[in-house]
C-alpha cells in the first residue's frame, strides 16, 4: 500500500478534494484483494492470541513507521495519515471486533513464577560453554538438553523456546553470530533502500521487510519459529526480498538495458 501512494512536486500544496481522490483511487484499484489480504492477516494474528506475536508486530510497526517518517525519501503527502491509520484500524476497530481483549488478559496474567521457558534458557548455558564452537549437532537439541536439566519442568521440551539460544545449542557460537549479522545486514540494506531508493515499490516493500524482520528478531526470544520449516523458508524469502531492493537497478534503467539489447 505505501508504494503505491502517489509522489508529486506539489504534495504539500495537494487540494483535499484531489487526496479523497487519491485515497479512493487507491481502494478501489485492481489490488484491493492484496489490502483485503492484509487484514486477513491481522484478524488472523490477533485471533491467535499469542503474546509476543501481536507484541512483536505492533511494537516492529510502530518503530519502522516512525522511523520511515523521518528517513523516507519523496513521501507521499498520504504517508503520514497511512501510518497513522495502521495504528487506528488494527488497534481500535479491528481489536474491538476481534476481541483484542483477550490478548491483552494473556499478557497481564504472564507471571516469570508460572513460565519455565526462562530456565529452559538458564539450562541451555552449560551446554552452550561445553561446546560453543560446533554445537550439538542441528536438530540435537531434544537428545541433548535432558542431560544439563537441572530440574523437572512441566511438559517436554524438544525446542529451547528462544531461537537464539537453541542455534547456539545446535550449530555453535560463531555460526549463529554469522546468521545474526546476515539478519541486521538485511535490515541495515531496508533502511538504506527506504532512505535512498527513488522507486517506490522497492521503499515500500523494504518497509514491510524490515517489519517483518524485526518482528522475527523480537519473538524469536520467547519462541521457535525459525525451527518450523515453513517458517524459516519464508524468512529467507523476505530476507532476498531485503537484498533485491536494494540491489536491482531502477525499472527505467532495466528498461532501457532492454531496448538496447533489442
Amino acid at each position: 500500500m505505501i508504494s503505491e501512494l502517489k509522489r508529486s512536486a506539489n504534495d504539500n500544496t495537494q487540494s483535499l478534494a484531489q487526496t479523497l481522490r487519491d485515497w479512493t483511487g487507491i481502494l478501489l484499484s485492481s489490488k484491493i484483494v492484496l489490502r483485503v489480504s492484509l487484514i486477513i492477516i491481522i484478524v488472523a494474528l490477533i485471533l491467535t492470541r499469542t503474546r509476543m506475536g501481536n507484541s512483536a508486530f505492533f511494537i516492529a510497526l510502530m518503530a519502522i513507521s516512525l522511523l520511515a517518517l523521518f528517513i523516507y525519501r519523496q513521501k507521499p503527502k498520504a504517508f503520514k495519515h497511512l501510518i497513522i491509520s495502521f495504528f487506528i484500524i488494527d488497534l481500535i476497530i479491528i481489536g474491538a471486533i476481534f476481541d483484542v481483549e483477550k490478548v491483552k488478559q494473556r499478557i497481564s496474567e504472564t507471571s516469570i513464577h508460572s513460565e519455565t521457558r526462562d530456565e529452559v534458557v538458564r539450562d541451555s548455558i552449560p551446554l552452550i560453554l561445553d561446546k560453543p564452537l560446533l554445537g550439538s549437532g542441528g536438530g540435537t537439541f531434544y537428545t541433548a538438553f535432558p542431560a544439563y536439566q537441572s530440574e523437572p519442568f512441566s511438559g517436554y521440551y524438544d525446542n529451547a523456546h528462544n531461537d537464539y539460544i537453541q542455534f547456539a545449542v545446535e550449530l555453535g557460537i560463531p555460526a549463529t553470530l554469522a546468521l545474526g549479522l546476515l539478519i541486521l545486514y538485511c535490515l541495515w540494506l531496508c533502511i538504506v533502500t527506504m532512505r535512498q531508493r527513488k522507486t517506490a515499490l522497492y521503499q515500500g516493500v523494504a518497509f514491510g521487510c524490515a517489519v517483518a524482520i524485526i518482528t522475527m528478531l523480537l519473538h524469536s526470544l520467547v519462541d521457535y519459529s525459525l525451527q518450523a520449516g515453513a517458517n524459516s523458508m519464508l524468512f529467507m524469502a523476505i530476507l532476498c526480498l531485503a537484498i533485491l531492493t536494494n540491489k536491482l537497478p531502477a525499472p527505467k534503467t532495466i528498461k532501457k538495458r532492454r531496448n538496447q539489447a533489442d
